[in-house]
């Protein structure tokens, strides 16, 4: 069978590359893929940690042809990140996600928050649809915060989006930031939502009395 491998940081540098097909037996292990992995790219990879799809795995899960495999070396030490990332179904939890915003040096917070308007131009909203690729998403909001930071001296970004029916009133995304001081985060803020409306691989049919369309969408990536 065949399974997509996938190298970070130490290991990326040693294999020569970040991803690769490679061909197992068919209900290899991850521990047994493994093995293989390090005789075929000349890697160590005792230690390091594994996701599958996504998903963090352990070495005994039995793989599947078309699964992506990725060798995660140990993360770089420090305290753990203040970013917090959500994609979810359920309705936003504001006040959580304001609190992470609030530490005792970070003088400063700036939030923002969309939610479904009626009327639309001059259509009465029923509700809007939310569809996403959530782990994607995942990684675009780290991107986001990664490079927001490089723009920005902040304490934490917050980003969270629904998905789902969200009805007229209900809140869709939140995104917040906090900073020492006040001017960094009232500055990030409307550029993260500019670059969330725009990288976020995230749908929106529209349901209106008159019938439904899906929102027209932007491409910040090469299309096809």
């Amino acid at each position: 069978m065949n399974v997509k491998l996938l190298f970070f940081a130490s290991h990326k540098r040693t294999a020569g590359i970040s991803e690769t097909s490679f061909e197992l037996a068919n209900a290899a292990t991850v521990r047994e893929a493994a093995r293989l992995v390090e005789l075929k790219f000349n890697l160590e990879l005792a230690g390091s940690m594994v996701a599958v799809n996504d998903e963090y795995a352990t070495p005994d899960m039995v793989l599947n042809p078309g699964d992506t495999l990725a060798f995660i070396p140990p993360v770089a030490g420090g305290e753990p990140s203040p970013d917090y990332f959500l994609v979810t179904g359920e309705a936003l939890p504001i006040t959580d996600l304001h609190a992470k915003l609030i530490r005792p040096g970070w003088g400063g917070q700036a939030m923002f928050t969309g939610s479904t308007r009626t009327p639309n131009k001059n259509l009465e909203i029923l509700r809007l649809e939310y569809e996403a690729y959530p782990a994607l998403c995942q990684n675009v909001m780290r991107d986001l915060a990664l490079e927001a930071r490089t723009r920005w001296e902040l304490g934490a970004v917050v980003l969270a989006h629904r998905t789902g029916i969200v009805l007229p009133g209900e809140i869709s995304i939140f995104v917040g930031a906090g900073s020492a001081h006040r001017r960094a985060c009232l500055d990030a803020v409307p550029w993260l939502v500019d670059e969330a409306k725009s990288r976020l691989p995230v749908w929106k049919l529209e349901v209106a009395e008159s019938g439904e369309r899906w929102v027209e969408g932007a491409t910040s990536q090469p299309t096809l």
